[in-house]
């Protein structure tokens, strides 16, 4: 029964790491203002300290912290493994997770996630079991160079505003974080994930010919034959307008692996616009527009107060700009 739960973990750990990041999280990354935020964020970070011992920096990826809803992932030296959340807890500082290892119940800890007034994630301290002291892991700071060339490249948080519904075709959106509905994973974008969502409208012309002929006895040949005569010709054009929404970008497979898909979606030309109840809602969104179309997708576009685009969900995914 042991070794079945040790290879269930195993799976679901793998399962996780797809998504996982291989480079360190920086504060700007993410906003959390609710709980619900950290399902399915991967947190890597920089810096990791031991009180009375000192400070190491980390090479990417030699800790990582992963939550779902009721698990914590946590792989590195001394405290890789799975851990049951038991208690969730908001506080002065942040939040509180109480955790319990789940192969090994005695080792009940906790982990802090130190948020500051912008609600970003600066620190996380973890504590393995009671006989053990806490552990500090600090995330980076973005390095400019960085902020620069994402800063134009990502859709930034105000950056784009459509008040008429006309305007927001031939345009695109370069969304800064995915996050998998179904799977529950929060994934951070890179450039080179090459994700777009573009706002497209294809002009299809379809042209006809149609003649009229008429029959008429050749007089002048022998056998006095029966000819064709074209006496009419029409040129018949019909043209049909498309709107379509275009979603692109790579996917990672667990074999390290990825592929460049592209998935389309005919819609209406007008979208139907919505008041989200009691908004503006935690996150500053006022109001959605849902595309209609044939399939059982759902594609709502969520507007801030100001009229600014802030979030897409387009079907299992919903992508967020960056600085939401």
């Amino acid at each position: 029964m042991k070794q079945l739960l040790l290879t269930f973990l195993f799976i679901s750990l793998s399962a996780f790491a797809i998504f996982a990041q291989d480079q360190y999280s920086y504060l700007s990354d993410a906003r959390f203002i609710k709980m619900e935020d950290f399902v399915g964020y991967n947190f890597v970070p920089r810096y990791k300290e031991i009180p009375e011992e000192g400070e190491e920096e980390l090479s990417p990826g030699d800790y990582s912290f992963g939550l779902s809803t009721q698990k914590l992932y946590i792989k590195g030296e001394g405290i890789k493994g799975v851990y049951d959340i038991k208690e969730f807890q908001k506080t002065q500082y942040g939040y509180k997770l109480k955790v319990i290892n789940s192969v090994d119940a005695r080792l009940q800890g906790h982990l802090k996630i130190i948020i500051n007034k912008y609600y970003e994630t600066e620190a996380l301290v973890f504590k393995r079991s009671p006989s053990e002291q806490e552990i500090i892991f600090y995330m980076s700071l973005i390095p400019k160079e960085r902020r620069l060339k994402e800063k134009a490249f990502f859709t930034n948080w105000g950056q784009l505003g459509y008040i008429k519904q006309d305007s927001l075709w031939f345009t695109e959106i370069h969304p800064f974080s995915k996050i998998f509905r179904d799977e529950k994973v929060n994934k951070r974008l890179n450039i080179d994930d090459s994700t777009t969502i573009s706002f497209v409208v294809d002009t299809i012309v379809d042209t006809k010919i149609k003649t009229k002929k008429l029959k008429q006895l050749n007089e002048i040949s022998p056998d006095s034959t029966v000819e064709e005569v074209v006496i009419d010709t029409t040129l018949k054009v019909n043209t049909t307008i498309i709107h379509k929404i275009i979603e692109t970008g790579y996917i990672d497979f667990s074999d390290g692996t990825r592929s460049l898909e592209t998935k389309e979606y005919i819609v209406k030309p007008e979208a139907v616009k919505y008041t989200i109840e009691g908004g503006p809602n935690v996150y500053g969104e006022k109001y959605f527009w849902e595309f209609k179309h044939k399939g059982k997708e759902t594609l709502r576009l969520f507007f801030t107060n100001e009229n600014k685009v802030s979030s897409f969900r387009l079907g299992n995914h919903h992508y967020r700009v960056r600085g939401f």
